[in-house]
């Protein structure tokens, strides 16, 4: 009960005037307010993010800590309780403290509207600004401001772009066949290397799993996709040769190397499949195996050009001709011509030996007279053509050096 005792002077008498009011209930509806009051602070501190709380002319009514740490607000600043001094404490974090005054402004004159921003600040952080109207009932009363720092979810992003700009500048510029599978087997990145390759726009590979009818360029796209699979499966590396038919119709043989892709915790995430064409040195291989075969039979045998002389003799052919390596050298000689030449043997210095004694531009010891490097100097002797190409070697055949000096001025000689 609330008393309340009033003297009243009435001539030679004095009153006193006694008032009794039950308050309980204005007493209990205070507690109500004082526990709603703390437990909107409560939660107004908890939360993550920055709260900020304006009523309809601006004022602030309420804030957060998180506030004012995202703000860097100053604690004496803040106890001086000057709404202006701490927005424009909030206007100079930027490098254009007037662009964020009037984006203020522009929130203000639309009370009904929610909005979004990003705010870039002048010392390098990113803060999301949301906003939207604070209500009473149907009423409203304010504006409530919500800020994220958001700099390394930004910071991230950026390095990621950075990071897939860097990938896709070094496959498309790589020389291999590249596609990037997911953890679920679908392409989801073709270099442009590979789309030339399989005769097919890389658009149509991707989303696609290697035993779709898209891959069919693949020769064995079951055996393919099995070692796709136990990569991504077991994060291990795996290698094979499958053949590839473009729409030309040719067949290639490649050698495809499956790498596992993995996050920053390690997980596994996709593959990488690396293919390079090996179609020559294939035919290659076999064309040595078939003619280290051939040289080891006990059957005279001796390769010759169109003017019958001799390019490549087995130890049998000296045996039966009588026709000593040397021999066979120096009747290779007597030709006109000396552009390639090869030796066969089983003496890698012999061989070597002999091929600086045979007069041609180019000899491969163990090898066919048609291999070739592009930065190898590629030219013969004789009336085997003119110059050499490949290389240093074709700009040392079409340039000469020169000494050109040229002086400003006279030159003071002494006459």
């Amino acid at each position: 009960v609330e008393e309340t005792i009033r003297s009243i002077l009435d001539g030679e008498h004095s009153w006193l005037v006694v008032r009794a009011r039950d308050i309980s209930r204005e007493l209990d509806e205070r507690d109500l307010l004082a526990q709603a009051t703390s437990q909107l602070r409560a939660t107004l501190e908890a939360t993550a993010d920055g709260i900020l709380v304006l009523d309809c002319k601006g004022t602030i009514v309420n804030m957060n800590r998180r506030f004012a740490a995202l703000w860097s607000i100053p604690e004496d600043l803040l106890a001086q309780a000057v709404d202006a001094e701490v927005f424009a404490f909030m206007a100079d974090r930027f490098a254009d403290p007037d662009g964020f005054r009037a984006r203020f402004e522009a929130i203000s004159a639309l009370p009904e509207e929610e909005t979004a921003d990003l705010l870039d600040l002048a010392d390098g952080r990113v803060l999301e600004q949301k906003t939207q109207p604070h209500y009473l009932e149907e009423r409203i009363i304010g504006r409530v401001f919500t800020y994220t720092d958001l700099t390394e979810q930004k910071r991230s992003e950026r390095q990621l772009r950075k990071q897939k700009q860097e990938f896709r500048s070094l496959v498309e510029g790589a020389p291999d066949n590249i596609i990037r599978y997911a953890a679920d087997c679908k392409a989801v990145y073709v270099n442009q290397m590979m789309a030339r390759t399989a005769g097919i726009k890389s658009t149509d590979l991707i989303g696609k799993k290697p035993s779709a009818r898209n891959f069919r360029f693949i020769g064995d796209r079951k055996r393919y996709l099995e070692v796709l699979r136990r990569v991504i499966d077991s994060g291990l590396q795996e290698e094979l040769e499958v053949d590839i038919v473009p729409s030309s119709g040719d067949i290639l043989t490649h050698h495809v190397r499956f790498v596992a892709e993995r996050d920053g915790d390690g997980g596994i995430t996709g593959a990488l499949a690396f293919g390079r064409d090996i179609t020559e040195r294939k035919k290659a291989e076999l064309e040595q195996r078939v003619a280290a075969i051939a040289f080891e039979s006990q059957e005279a045998i001796a390769i010759t050009d169109a003017d019958q002389v001799i390019l490549k003799a087995n130890r049998a052919f000296s045996r039966i001709t009588g026709y000593s390596a040397e021999e066979a050298v120096a009747k290779a000689n007597r030709t006109g011509y000396g552009l390639s030449a090869g030796i066969i043997t089983g003496d890698r210095e012999r061989g070597f030996a002999l091929a600086q004694q045979i007069d041609s531009g180019i000899v491969h010891v163990n090898d066919q007279t048609f291999a070739d490097e592009p930065q190898m100097p590629f030219g013969g002797v004789k009336d085997s053509g003119f110059g050499r190409f490949g290389g240093q070697a074709v700009v040392d055949e079409f340039t000469e050096l020169r000494w050109v000096t040229v002086r400003s001025g006279g030159h003071p000689f002494p006459f």
